[in-house]
């Protein structure tokens, strides 16, 4: 059994209630992919004894038909921006070590459901860009191609999803940090409706971050959704979650736009989501060709995103603009000051798209869109080399408008363009993020004739 082909968690919990393999068996293959993959430099493991410890109970538990919850022995991760109990997080920085005396709500509840935290999983510093590089651990690379980016900024989760080393995955996504790395890895990451999963503790983008799964298929996203989409006192800005009625393609309205009005894709990534949308159509699925009608929100964000990165900058000590990533101090110095006047104007016409959208989904059930405009960039570069763009959002125009207007969001594959993944974006209305998921699992089943060549290289 090779890394990618290690099973994922659902697969995981048939075998184990069948008896037909052990958690103590799936954790020793994950280490030693891991090891096998440790170039990549995108998880750290602080116990490997505990792991192992932990996946014998597990494993004693199953054998006596008793396990302790929906994923008992299941491995999972948690991004370095995450709590977990008696382990170091540091967000990717030499200045925020922390170690956690309690588990952020997403790794409790993981482990309430009987799951095995096998690690922290790379960031860059602060969570600031869409690459994943940092001073603590280098660059994270894709496993499809070695010279490339993961991604960012959870990019280590993107990694360990691609390789199967662990089937369940914790990301945060303040402006794409899911959707990007599920783009450029090739699996699948959720971004839902803002507040569903509890965040604590919060960091920069407390308004605009999202907790959410990075995983290999929507099954096991499904899955890991609705064990960690539950209350938090710890999150004052949680919601409640409710599930809708199911999607049927047939009364499904979607919306498609290649380009969101302003964007400007590769021709070929474009050629791949083409390619899934004419086998949706096959499939009976009723398809627009529409964007969703709105200028391209960058001035919108950028104020509300750099100001809230200076503050926490400011608050890491005197000396911290020495030593934090020099793109993240220069995209500050960009800004210059912001007044109070700048944010409150950035935050109204920030409302005034969260209408539109509303509005925009009483005729479309969802939109799709690209991901990403191009597959992964070279590792070590923060733009496209030769684009003339300064600043990472140039290169991310179809992620961060949905975390502005809070709404739930999923990245899956459809295709490769240059042997590298492309993904798909789909985009649902507030609140309806078992819709969207459930949605996305009709859709990856339609064009799964597309991904059957998408295998991950060994």
């Amino acid at each position: 059994m090779v890394a990618s082909n290690l099973p994922t968690a659902k697969d995981q919990l048939t075998l184990f209630q069948n008896k037909e393999a052990s958690p103590v068996e799936i954790a020793n293959l994950a280490l030693a992919a891991l090891d096998e993959n440790s170039d990549l430099n995108f998880i750290r493991v602080p116990d490997r004894d505990e792991i192992l410890k932990q996946a014998r109970r597990s494993e004693e538990r199953w054998f006596k038909r008793d396990p302790l919850g929906l994923l008992d022995g299941v491995l999972s991760t948690a991004k370095d921006n995450c709590l977990v109990r008696d382990w170091t997080s540091n967000w990717g920085s030499t200045l925020r070590s922390k170690m956690g005396e309690e588990d952020s709500p997403a790794v409790a509840r993981l482990r309430e459901a009987g799951s095995i935290i096998l690690g922290i999983t790379t960031m860059p510093e602060l969570g600031w860009k869409g690459v994943c590089d940092n001073a603590l651990t280098g660059s994270t690379l894709n496993p499809w191609n070695r010279s490339r980016t993961s991604g960012g900024s959870s990019g280590g989760a993107a990694v360990t999803a691609a390789l199967g080393i662990a089937p369940l995955n914790i990301g945060t996504d303040g402006a794409g940090s899911i959707r990007i790395p599920a783009s450029f890895c090739g699996v699948v990451g959720f971004k839902p409706t803002f507040g569903v999963v509890p965040a604590f503790p919060v960091g920069a983008l407390p308004q605009f971050t999202h907790i959410g799964p990075i995983t290999r298929t929507v099954a096991d996203a499904i899955l890991m959704f609705e064990v960690v989409a539950q209350p938090d006192n710890r999150d004052w800005q949680a919601l409640p979650f409710k599930l809708p009625p199911s999607p049927r393609r047939q009364h499904l309205k979607v919306a498609y736009s290649r380009t969101l009005g302003y964007a400007k894709p590769d021709e070929d990534v474009i050629r791949v989501v083409d390619e899934a949308i004419s086998r949706l159509r096959g499939q009976g699925w009723e398809i627009d060709e529409i964007d969703p009608g709105f200028d391209e929100p960058i001035e919108i964000l950028r104020p509300l995103y750099y100001a809230a990165f200076a503050n926490m900058v400011a608050g890491m000590g005197p000396f911290a603009k020495e030593i934090v990533d020099a793109g993240l101090i220069e995209e500050i110095n960009a800004l210059g000051s912001v007044n109070g006047d700048q944010i409150i104007a950035a935050l109204s016409r920030r409302d005034g798209l969260g209408r539109h959208m509303n509005i925009f989904h009483e005729s479309y059930d969802l939109l799709i869109t690209p991901t990403m405009p191009s597959v992964a960039l070279e590792a070590g570069l923060i733009v496209p080399e030769g684009s003339g763009m300064k600043s990472w959002l140039e290169w991310n125009p179809y992620t961060y408008p949905f975390n502005l207007t809070q709404q739930p969001a999923a990245s899956i594959p459809c295709g490769l363009s240059r042997g590298l993944p492309v993904g798909m974006q789909v985009v649902g209305r507030r609140h309806r993020d078992a819709f969207v998921l459930e949605a996305c699992e009709l859709i990856e089943r339609d064009i799964a004739a597309l991904r059957s060549d998408a295998r991950l290289p060994r």
